[in-house]
């Protein structure tokens, strides 16, 4: 089994019109003129933070940027929504989602 990381996302739509993504593990935001764009750009996002924080030239201080999460209120946010969304089905309706992506810890060329 690969060890692999479970994240939490919380992705809207803005009254300007574009949408946003925010992990709330590492506090990191992406926006995107889709849902999709502003998930897979906060992805990429993610994955280049984890990196650097844990073999890249931050790696003296892992320990820090991965213990970076969000505000309590966005946390509470976060369980709200997802509540919502999957006992009530209401996250279409509010132009809103809360997921939780698992993330692989194991670069796709490396071997097991």
């Amino acid at each position: 089994m690969k060890p692999a990381l479970k994240l939490h996302y919380l992705v809207k739509r803005e009254p300007q019109g574009y949408w946003a993504a925010y992990c709330l593990d590492f506090t990191l935001y992406a926006v995107g003129d889709t849902a999709d764009e502003a998930k897979t750009k906060l992805d990429d996002q993610v994955k280049e933070y984890i990196r650097d924080a844990v073999i890249g030239p931050d790696a003296p201080y892992w320990g820090q940027l991965l213990s970076r999460s969000a505000p309590f209120r966005d946390w509470i946010a976060f369980y709200v929504l997802f509540a919502l969304q999957s006992v009530l089905r209401w996250g279409d309706h509010l132009h809103r989602t809360a997921y939780t992506p698992i993330m692989l810890l194991i670069p796709p060329n490396a071997h097991a």
